[in-house]
């Protein structure tokens, strides 16, 4: 299916996707379905209860055992009260990370074996839909239900049918997890993957032909393009006030990914006059 076993250095390992769907009644909130996907196969119920009894199952059959989720925030708010009963009733352990308030991992140490939920969303910055796209295993759109508060009465928990949504998303983190850990991506971040290859290399060869050390003429000369960029506004017109601009989700990434037939200048720079824009690009320098 979607995971494979290998061993990583950190010893036998499986990756795991785990989704979840809610309901609420405009003051409370609950769990309606859940899912983890995984080689093993796929495990589905309705109450956190249940969700319990199949963490604590998989707590025993490998060293350690990744569940993927997107936005580990929300649903950390519902499995917080199985993780709770694996605490109080068998002895589990808990080790959150926290980084700004937000969780980026939680480990669970159940039955001498642990369980890692990560949050997928700190390894894509964008929504399930968006990586799902990427991975080339869309989200399925013709059952996407609505969701308004009560929508889970018009569920049939008895039609396979009205599972594929959420099994799906949590297909879509298993794949994914998957792909990072394939790829030596084995840390809980997008930053913490770079801070570890970059401590691999740092002081190699490699590394001091990638990033030379610059000179202090240099480095004046090329101070100016640590400020800013290129930004382009399609905002026409004549506009009184401040004007401000949020990258909310930088580009950079994913141009710097998809240059794989242009990749980016390395090495000693090179001045090669000044550039001169094209027609109609305005270039100003504040």
């Amino acid at each position: 299916m979607l995971e494979q076993i290998r061993k990583d250095g950190q010893g036998v390992r499986m990756i795991w996707g785990l989704d979840t769907e809610t309901d609420n009644d405009g003051k409370t909130a609950w769990i309606v379905q859940w899912v983890i996907t995984g080689r093993a196969g796929t495990y589905k119920g309705t109450d956190t209860r249940a969700l319990m009894h199949r963490l604590r199952t998989l707590g025993r059959s490998r060293e350690k055992q990744y569940i993927y989720i997107h936005n580990l925030s929300y649903d950390l708010e519902f499995l917080k009260y199985p993780i709770w009963d694996l605490i109080h009733e068998f002895g589990a352990e808990i080790n959150p990370i926290f980084r700004n308030g937000k969780p980026v991992q939680v480990a669970l140490e159940v039955n001498g074996r642990t369980l890692i939920f990560r949050d997928s969303a700190k390894k894509w910055q964008g929504n399930l839909r968006s990586l799902g796209e990427a991975l080339n295993y869309p989200k399925l759109e013709n059952i996407d239900p609505e969701f308004h508060p009560g929508w889970s009465k018009l569920l049939d928990l008895d039609s396979e049918e009205d599972w594929k949504y959420v099994i799906r998303d949590a297909r879509i983190c298993a794949k994914a997890g998957e792909f990072w850990h394939n790829g030596g991506f084995t840390r809980a971040t997008t930053s913490g993957d770079a801070w570890h290859d970059m401590r691999v290399v740092k002081g190699t060869k490699f590394w001091d032909e990638q990033f030379p050390h610059l000179t202090r003429e240099e480095d004046d000369a090329l101070r100016d393009g640590y400020f800013g960029g290129i930004n382009i506004s399609r905002n026409k017109g004549f506009h009184e006030g401040p004007i401000t601009h949020e990258d909310r989700v930088s580009m950079y990434p994913s141009i710097m990914k998809g240059c794989l037939d242009h990749p980016l200048p390395v090495g000693s720079p090179v001045y090669l006059g000044p550039i001169r824009p094209k027609e109609g690009l305005w270039v100003g320098k504040m």
